[in-house]
């Protein structure tokens, strides 16, 4: 009986031991860990917004039933690009009690901080992506502001995506012709006007490039699911010559600012200063 105890807790250390290796040689993705992390985080009122997300009777029988409430958190005077934080919440009912804070952060770094627009929205198919008979309102509040109020006030219009894009030409400086790699790439980036790093709004990446150049951007090159390409905007296009969208020496840039829907931009490729 000795024996068979010992053969059976062996076995277990045996199997412990074989699922510890396996965890090591595994690791956990960085994505995962960062969310559990968030999630674990303890309530910090001081630091979230907080209130509740309400709906006038005069929408009320409009909105569906099983709708999707999206919650999503940008700096104030940002209207597009990636959130600062985001939650979906399915099953609703209103008034619905709502919290932002530091634990629904989407980038690794980014601070919940400063003052922020709030913006809630009641979502028909459940897809991020705003669409025609959606229903929203917004805020403006700063972290510690704990007794807001969202009334979901507007419908979402009809609008094709293409009366967003905005289109021009990008030319080359003269005294760069014939001195360009025959390998370059034409990077094309759109940014909110203000913000200077991190992921693109949109971006598009051209091979073979023959200047001038006609392009387009629009909502079809946003980079994050449920991004609006729309606002104020900085345009920025990039001759890289190894291919690789950050800045180096020898690449050729422009950068314009415009408003979504803008056409007929004119940028003009040249030397950028490195930082």
């Amino acid at each position: 009986m000795k024996h068979f105890s010992f053969i059976f807790i062996l076995s277990i250390f045996i199997v412990i031991t074989a699922c510890d290796r396996e965890l090591k040689e595994h690791p956990m993705p960085i994505e995962i860990k960062r969310q559990l992390t968030q999630a674990n985080l303890p309530p910090d009122p001081e630091h979230e917004i907080a209130g509740i997300v309400t709906i006038p009777d005069k929408l009320a029988n409009s909105a569906p039933k099983d709708g999707v409430l999206f919650l999503v958190a940008r700096p104030e005077g940002v209207t597009s690009g990636p959130p600062v934080a985001a939650k979906r919440h399915s099953l609703v009912s209103f008034p619905f009690e709502f919290n932002l804070g530091a634990r629904d952060v989407m980038r690794p770094g980014v601070k919940f901080e400063g003052k922020m627009t709030i913006t809630a929205r009641l979502d028909h198919d459940g897809v991020a992506d705003s669409s025609a008979g959606d229903i929203f309102g917004s805020i403006v509040a700063s972290p510690g502001e704990i007794n807001q109020e969202i009334s979901l006030d507007q419908v979402v219009t009809a609008q094709p995506a293409a009366a967003t894009n905005v289109t021009g030409t990008i030319a080359l400086d003269p005294q760069f012709e014939g001195k360009t790699p025959d390998s370059g790439i034409l990077f094309i980036f759109a940014r909110p006007q203000g913000v200077r790093r991190g992921p693109p709004l949109a971006v598009k990446r051209v091979r073979d490039v023959k200047f001038p150049y006609t392009f387009e951007i629009g909502q079809e090159d946003t980079m994050m699911e449920g991004s609006l390409f729309d606002g104020n905007l900085t345009l920025t296009a990039r001759l890289d010559g190894d291919g690789v969208a950050g800045a180096g020496p020898g690449d050729l840039e422009a950068s314009v600012n415009a408003t979504a829907g803008t056409k007929g931009i004119q940028m003009t490729l040249s030397a950028p200063t490195i930082q």
